[in-house]
């Protein structure tokens, strides 16, 4: 998961600006300190098809937390 928000946060980030926070009259100009990274990571994921992927590394992300 790390790695695919590595690769691809400034696109996530612009996702973000455009379709999460632009709608509130707050957000601009002022910084988010991560508010909103859930849900731009789930919608990013949901427009670009990616949203398999997003899955996957949540399956094995409770199977880890299950092992311990």
């Amino acid at each position: 998961m790390e790695e695919f928000i590595d690769k691809y946060q400034s696109e996530i980030c612009d996702h973000c600006k455009k379709n999460i926070t632009d709608n509130l009259a707050w957000s601009k100009g002022d910084l988010c300190y991560g508010a909103y990274c859930d849900n731009a990571l789930e919608s990013y994921c949901e427009s670009t098809g990616s949203l398999n992927y997003l899955r996957y590394e949540r399956k094995i992300k409770l199977k880890n937390l299950k092992k311990t």
